[in-house]
């Protein structure tokens, strides 16, 4: 075929349309689906927190109450409470007096107690010297 053989059939040649069918945009559709169940779920956990928060102000009032029964019927009895902190053990030290007298009617953890924790403090001073 020659040149102008094909220049005369390519000037005739006219190419023919082919439409393409564009596909569906599935992140579309997905997205709504997507930012449906988002503000679903973002709801539920709006609404759980509501309850959570409802919840927890009713048993903080709950304890407070108690905490108020408590000290009233503590303040009725013959006995006085004195709570300490044992600045070598640190440790809380809770002593129950008679309000009349100012004797110890009960010490928590008892003397006992903390004089062996105190022994063992002190053998840790020596097991474990730190002049190494």
């Amino acid at each position: 075929m020659s040149a102008t053989e094909l220049g005369a059939i390519s000037a005739n040649y006219t190419p023919a349309r082919v439409d393409v069918a564009t596909p569906p945009v599935k992140g579309a559709v997905a997205s709504t689906s997507v930012s449906a169940k988002t503000r679903e779920v973002s709801d539920k956990l709006a609404s759980a927190k509501t309850v959570s928060m409802e919840t927890l102000t009713q048993v903080n009032t709950e304890l407070e109450e108690a905490v108020k029964r408590l000290s009233e019927a503590i303040e009725q009895s013959p006995t006085a409470t004195k709570i300490t902190v044992d600045e070598e053990l640190d440790r809380f030290i809770v002593q129950v007096t008679d309000k009349q007298t100012g004797e110890v009617v009960r010490e928590i953890p008892g003397e006992a107690i903390l004089k062996i924790a105190r022994n063992i403090e002190n053998l840790k001073g020596l097991l474990y010297d730190n002049k190494a």
